[in-house]
């Protein structure tokens, strides 16, 4: 296979196991609107999805208002703070695989539909920072994966003479396999992470790596 020296790197579902707090923010978030949360495994269904809050909100509360989404989306950041100190942590070996990576001479960059500033505070905290690039994650008014203007509003303008053929995105949900597919540039499904299996073959992505830790040998290869 080609050796792809720039990586784009989903967070949720990929470097780390988000998905307790997630859950755990949501059903608070949802109950104190005033709804009751669908039942965890049609909420992992939605979180497969990889979009934003207010989509999150429309696909598990029906009826709901672009009000409540807003109070959602207010609500479940409020709440995963504390969530994602106590119940997230990072995929096995995924800082020892994160420096082989950097020993192989790959740029990484932390590319994320996660709030940018809970993103940036859940690198600090697990002390991974300084192995990207950059961190592009959620801001108002700003696209988001898989949005194709993530890459030339938000990417290229910052490695400009880096072609699409030299990256990979590895990520776990429809998000990142779609913005794939919208940019021209190569897939690596995360198998181990948040999407739905079915809805994510079906996207054929170029690679599958069932732990993070396969990455490396993966782009030896």
């Amino acid at each position: 296979m080609p050796h792809y020296p720039f990586l784009l790197i989903d967070y949720d579902g990929t470097l780390a196991e988000t998905r307790p707090a997630i859950l755990k923010s949501i059903t608070q978030a949802i109950k104190e609107i005033g709804h009751k949360p669908p039942a965890a495994n049609i909420l992992e269904t939605h979180i497969g999805q990889g979009g934003t809050l207010r989509e999150f909100f429309r696909l598990s509360v029906p009826g709901g208002t672009a009000e409540e989404a807003d109070e959602f989306a207010r609500l479940y950041r409020k709440y995963y703070v504390k969530a994602d100190l106590e119940d997230t942590v990072l995929f096995d070996n995924v800082v020892s695989t994160l420096e082989e990576l950097k020993k192989q001479n790959h740029q990484l960059v932390v590319i994320s539909n996660k709030h940018a500033q809970t993103l940036k505070k859940g690198l600090e905290h697990f002390g991974i920072t300084s192995f990207f690039d950059v961190v592009i994650g959620a801001e108002e008014d700003k696209p988001r994966k898989p949005d194709p203007t993530v890459y030339t509003q938000r990417l290229e303008p910052l490695f400009p003479h880096v072609p699409l053929s030299d990256m990979l995105i590895v990520g776990d949900t429809l998000a990142d396999l779609k913005f794939a597919q919208e940019i021209n540039i190569a897939s690596c499904w995360a198998a181990y992470g948040h999407g739905v299996t079915e809805a994510c073959l079906a996207l054929r992505p170029n690679f599958q790596i069932n732990k993070f830790s396969d990455l490396p040998k993966l782009l030896r290869s």
